[in-house]
C-alpha cells in the first residue's frame, strides 16, 4: 500500500501581457511545463532522507482538480 500526501501549490509561470495570449502562445508555455512534468514522472529525482541517506527515488504526478474555492480549500487541506 502506498502512502501519499497532498502536495504544495506551485506557481510555475506567469504568461507576459498586457493582452491575453493566443492559443499557440499558450501552448508554447504549457509545453515547457508538461515536458518537465513528464521527465519528473519518467525519471523521477533521488532525494536523500533521514531513513534513506543514500537517497530514495521520488516521482511526480500532476492531478488536475477543477472546483470552486471552498472545495479547493478542502481538497488542499485548508478546510
Amino acid at each position: 500500500m502506498y502512502r501519499y500526501r497532498a502536495c504544495n501549490l506551485l506557481l510555475s509561470a506567469i504568461i507576459p501581457g498586457p493582452k491575453e495570449t493566443d492559443p499557440d502562445q499558450t501552448q508554447h508555455y504549457l509545453k515547457i511545463l508538461v515536458d518537465e512534468l513528464l521527465r519528473l514522472w519518467r525519471d523521477g529525482v533521488v532525494l536523500p532522507t533521514h531513513r534513506f541517506p543514500q537517497g530514495r527515488r521520488v516521482r511526480v504526478v500532476l492531478a488536475g482538480v477543477f472546483c470552486d474555492k471552498p472545495a479547493a480549500h478542502k481538497i488542499g487541506g485548508f478546510g
